[in-house]
C-alpha cells in the first residue's frame, strides 16, 4: 500500500507517539501547521462545528485502521502500528522531481523517472536500471503490470521517456527477470516481446545479452516448490541496448579478469619466437604467440556469476539502525560496477530511473563517474543515502 504525504505523516505520528494527541502534534510540525490552523473551525453537518485538522486526522486514523496499518492500543486514545503499517512507503505526489540528497558526484531525486529527461537531456552515457518485474501480486516498490500485455506496454513506454537522456554513443542496460504466467506453468515471453518492440518502435538495438546468475538464490514459486515440475530460476537477463551499437564507449580492457592458473602456466611455457599456427579442437586456427599472449587479464564472459547482497551487509545494518526499510529487490554492487567500468569512462554521467537502494550511484561514485538517480518512494532514497559517506540533504 502506498500513502500520500499527509497519510504517511499521520501514520508516522502514531508510530512515534502512540496517541491521538501525539499524532496531532506530529502532523502539525511535519506539515508546517500553525496553532491557528489547528484551531480552525468547519461545519460538520448537523453536529455543528468542529476543528478542521484534528477532524481530518481522526478520520485518517480510522481509514488506516480499516486498512490494517494501525490498531487501537490498550488504553483509550492510544494507537499502535501493525507489521503491515511499519512497511508502508511514501510515494511521490509531485509532478516533478525533488532533490533529496546530493554528493560531489551525484544527486538522488524523489519522483517518477520519466521526468529525468527534463533535467539531463542528451547528457547520459549509460542508463542502467531494474524496473519491477512481471508479478501477479503487488510489491512495496510497485508493480508495472499483472498481465504480460500490460507489463510490456509499461516497460516500453518508460524506456521511450528515458531515451532522450542518452548521448549519441549512449547505452541502456535493462535488468529483467523471468516470470511464469499464473495458472499455466508457462514461462512468459515478456522479455522477448519487450526487445522486439524496443527495436521496432524506438530503434533500440540489442548490443549483447548478459546473464546474471545468483548462485545462492532461494527456490521460489508454485511450479518449483509445490508442483516440483520446474528447476530454480537462478538467472536474470541484462539486455545491453543502443541506438547505434557501433559507437558505444564500451572497452572490455577495463573489466579484465585474472587469468586462470592453467592459462598462466601455458603462457609461461610459450616461447616468444613461437609463431607456428596451430589448429584448436574447435577447428579454428591461431598463432600460439597470439593465443597465449599476456594481455593483462582474461576477457569476461557474458555470464556474470555474482551473489546478491545479504541481510547482514553494512547497508542492511544501517537501515535497521535508522528504522528504514531494506529494499527487497536489489542487484549486487559488483554487477553495477561491471557495467559502469565496461561501458563508460571517468567523468561520464550514468542514470537509474528506478534507483531502489542506489547501487548504481554507489558504483559510479567509487569509480569517478557522475550519477543521477530517481526513486518513487522516499524511504528507499533515505535508505540508499546510507551508502554514501559524504552527502548533503536538501529536504
Amino acid at each position: 500500500m502506498q500513502l500520500s504525504l499527509f497519510e504517511k505523516s499521520v501514520l508516522e505520528g502514531v508510530k512515534k507517539h502512540g496517541t491521538t494527541a501525539g499524532a496531532y502534534e506530529y502532523v502539525r510540525q511535519s506539515m508546517g501547521l500553525s496553532d491557528r490552523d489547528m484551531s480552525e473551525m468547519v461545519q460538520a453537518g448537523s453536529w455543528g462545528q468542529t476543528k478542521k485538522w484534528p477532524r481530518k486526522i481522526r478520520y485518517l486514523q480510522q481509514t488506516l485502521k480499516a486498512a490494517g496499518l494501525i490498531k487501537s492500543g490498550d488504553k483509550r486514545g492510544t494507537w499502535r502500528t501493525t507489521e503491515k503499517g511499519d512497511s508502508v512507503l511514501t510515494k511521490s505526489s509531485s509532478g516533478d522531481l525533488q532533490i533529496v540528497f546530493f554528493t560531489n558526484y551525484g544527486v538522488a531525486l524523489w519522483g517518477d523517472g520519466k521526468e529525468l529527461a527534463k533535467h539531463f537531456k542528451g547528457e547520459v552515457e549509460m542508463i542502467m536500471t531494474s524496473p519491477p518485474y512481471l508479478l501477479s501480486r503487488d510489491r512495496s516498490y510497485g508493480n508495472w503490470g499483472r498481465t504480460e500485455k500490460e507489463y510490456v506496454r509499461n516497460v516500453v513506454q518508460n524506456v521511450e521517456a528515458w531515451l532522450p537522456l542518452l548521448t549519441k554513443s549512449g547505452s541502456l542496460v535493462l535488468n529483467l527477470g523471468e516470470s511464469t504466467i499464473p495458472g499455466t506453468g508457462q514461462q512468459s515471453l515478456s522479455n522477448e516481446r519487450i526487445l522486439i518492440q524496443l527495436e521496432d518502435e524506438l530503434g533500440l538495438h540489442l548490443v549483447q545479452k548478459f546473464v546474471w546468475e545468483n548462485p545462492v538464490k532461494q527456490p521460489t514459486g508454485y511450479w518449483v516448490t509445490r508442483e516440483r515440475k520446474r528447476c530454480v530460476f537462478s538467472t536474470e537477463n541484462l539486455f545491453w541496448l543502443s541506438l547505434d551499437p557501433k559507437v558505444t564507449k564500451a572497452d572490455n580492457r577495463r573489466v579484465l579478469r585474472p587469468y586462470s592458473q592453467a592459462q598462466e602456466r601455458l603462457m609461461g611455457r610459450l616461447s616468444n619466437s613461437d609463431t607456428e599456427r596451430k589448429s584448436r579442437p574447435s577447428g579454428l586456427t591461431s598463432l600460439e604467440k597470439t593465443f597465449y599472449a599476456d594481455n593483462g587479464g582474461a576477457i569476461p564472459r557474458n555470464l556474470l556469476r555474482i551473489p546478491h547482497e545479504g541481510a547482514n551487509s553494512e547497508y542492511s545494518r544501517e537501515c535497521k539502525k535508522n528504522n528504514l526499510p531494506r529494499h527487497p529487490a536489489m542487484f549486487p554492487y559488483d554487477l553495477a560496477e561491471f557495467f559502469v567500468k565496461f561501458i563508460t569512462e571517468e567523468s561520464d554521467l550514468v542514470a537509474d530511473p528506478c534507483s531502489g537502494s542506489f547501487k548504481l550511484g554507489e558504483a559510479a561514485e567509487k569509480n569517478k563517474r557522475f550519477w543521477a538517480g530517481s526513486e518513487l518512494f522516499l524511504e528507499n532514497i533515505l535508505g540508499g543515502g546510507l551508502r554514501f559517506k559524504e552527502k548533503h540533504f536538501a529536504i
